[in-house]
């Protein structure tokens, strides 16, 4: 069994609406790739991983499946899911499974995506699902936006994003 861990960090910057720095929060995380299959038109890969936030006090164990299947020469579909169990040190107990699913829909020639994900937080106190439009701009950048609809909400969220990511 060929286990292949990584480790990282991710480090960001929380500002206030005035654009002020309120806090610059440091978080580790680390994985352990469980089962791969790379096929021509299909992926399949599970992992467990670790995240731990010093800042919060906080962490989580997950585990995730993502699979994907070439649908025909030009569509692409992928779901993702993702199981969790959280640490909360006030509380100094684990205090919650988080449950999120997704299927992404892509036009490989073009970068063009929709993704639809559903979400259970807090022991499925919290619902939430969402429609996103994402555009890939090379290998690195992506360009998304979304609409979203929480239980704990009474109006819809939405985002506009950027992000660039190198991997090696």
């Amino acid at each position: 069994m060929k286990l292949e861990p990584e480790a990282g960090f991710d480090l960001g910057v929380d500002a206030s609406k005035d654009g002020a720095v309120v806090d610059a929060p440091l978080k580790f995380w680390g994985s352990l790739k469980a089962q791969s299959i790379q096929r021509p038109a299909y992926e399949m890969n599970r992992d467990i991983g670790l995240d731990v936030d010093g800042v919060a006090g906080s962490a989580a164990i997950t585990m995730n499946y993502y699979e994907k299947h070439i649908a025909t020469s030009a569509i692409d579909v992928e779901r993702q899911s993702s199981y969790s169990v959280r640490y909360d040190s006030g509380t100094q107990q684990w205090t919650g499974i988080d449950v999120a699913q997704s299927v992404k829909v892509s036009r490989s020639a073009t970068g063009t995506a929709v993704v639809v994900r559903a979400t259970g937080t807090d022991n499925f106190k919290k619902a939430e699902a969402g429609l996103a439009l994402e555009q890939k701009f090379g290998d690195h950048i992506t360009l998304s936006g979304s609409l979203d609809r929480a239980s704990s909400s009474s109006d819809p969220i939405s985002s506009i994003n950027a992000s660039y990511a190198v991997k090696w």
